[in-house]
């Protein structure tokens, strides 16, 4: 399956997971998290693993050949420190161990972040001085376009049925997802010079459409008549 097809294919399933939810009666959070578990590592084996075969070699073979002994050695498991990190404090906030389907959700969350998080080797392998703040940027986009998309607790502010706003949520949340992986693979771990700026460029509008949500769901939110008396 090309990257493609995989990010159409995933695009379409995103959008139907509301309505699959209702119609199944299964937690979307839970369809969300097993959809989003199955797209990254679709992409890590498809992807990156077969097509991208020969880049990725030389990749760990250059991330290697840059941390080779330990203490240093231990960056290459940075990424799976982080999400049992993420999880950990999920865990903690929750502050019990949830059910069956809860603890499901996290395990699917886990495989996903660890996935998520695979870019992060790439800037650290780096030799370039803005690998630093292009690993914050693509945290800071990840955790904004999740959040943005995941927040169902707005959707009675548009005058459509909220099924169809969720739905083009969720879609706009794997199409980010996705395609901000793919991007930071490309220009850190298989050198292609020029695929971080047109990967980005796919991403700006999803991510508009995002920020005009949350700007929506903040506006909502104001008292105006505590601002602006009468």
């Amino acid at each position: 399956m090309s990257d493609r097809a995989l990010l159409g294919v995933g695009t379409v399933l995103s959008f139907s997971l509301p309505f699959a939810s209702n119609f199944f009666g299964i937690s979307i959070i839970f369809l969300f998290s097993l959809l989003a578990m199955l797209l990254v590592w679709s992409q890590e084996i498809f992807t990156i693993q077969l097509h991208y075969r020969e880049e990725n070699i030389n990749f760990t073979r250059r991330f290697m050949s840059k941390f080779p002994h330990a203490p240093l050695s231990f960056i290459r498991y940075s990424h799976i420190g982080l999400s049992t990190a993420l999880i950990a404090s999920s865990l903690y906030f929750i502050g019990f161990i949830p059910n069956i389907q809860g603890s499901l959700v996290l395990l699917f969350s886990f495989l996903t972040l660890v996935r998520i998080f695979d870019p992060i080797l790439g800037c650290l392998s780096s030799s370039e001085t803005i690998s630093w703040s292009s690993l914050i940027g693509y945290l800071v986009i990840f955790t904004f376009a999740v959040s943005s998309g995941l927040d169902s607790t707005k959707l009675a502010i548009y005058n459509f049925p909220e099924e169809i706003v969720q739905s083009l949520l969720l879609a706009l949340v794997v199409f980010t997802m996705l395609n901000l992986r793919m991007a930071y693979y490309k220009k850190f771990c298989f050198l292609h010079e020029q695929s971080l700026e047109s990967q980005l460029r796919l991403i700006l509008i999803p991510l508009l459409f995002l920020s005009i949500h949350q700007v929506l769901a903040i506006t909502n939110g104001i008292d105006v008549d505590s601002i602006f008396q009468r």
